[in-house]
C-alpha cells in the first residue's frame, strides 16, 4: 500500500514525465521499482512513457 506521501511523490513525477520536464534517474528507478508492486503506479508510468515515446518519435519524423 502506498502513502499519501509516495503517492504525491508519484503524481508529481509522471505529470513532469506528460510535460516532457526534467526527470531524474533516481526518480525513473523509484517510478519503475513502484510499478513492480503497484498496478496504480505501472498504469500510470505506461500512459506517461506512452506520451514521452510519442513526442519522441514525432521529433525524429
Amino acid at each position: 500500500m502506498l502513502t499519501d506521501e509516495n503517492l504525491i511523490r508519484v503524481k508529481e513525477i509522471i505529470r513532469r514525465l506528460k510535460e516532457s520536464k526534467s526527470v531524474t534517474l533516481q526518480e525513473r528507478i523509484y517510478l519503475t521499482n513502484l510499478s513492480k508492486i503497484s498496478t496504480l503506479v505501472a498504469e500510470w508510468l505506461y500512459s506517461a512513457l506512452a506520451n514521452e515515446a510519442h513526442i519522441i518519435d514525432e521529433e525524429l519524423l
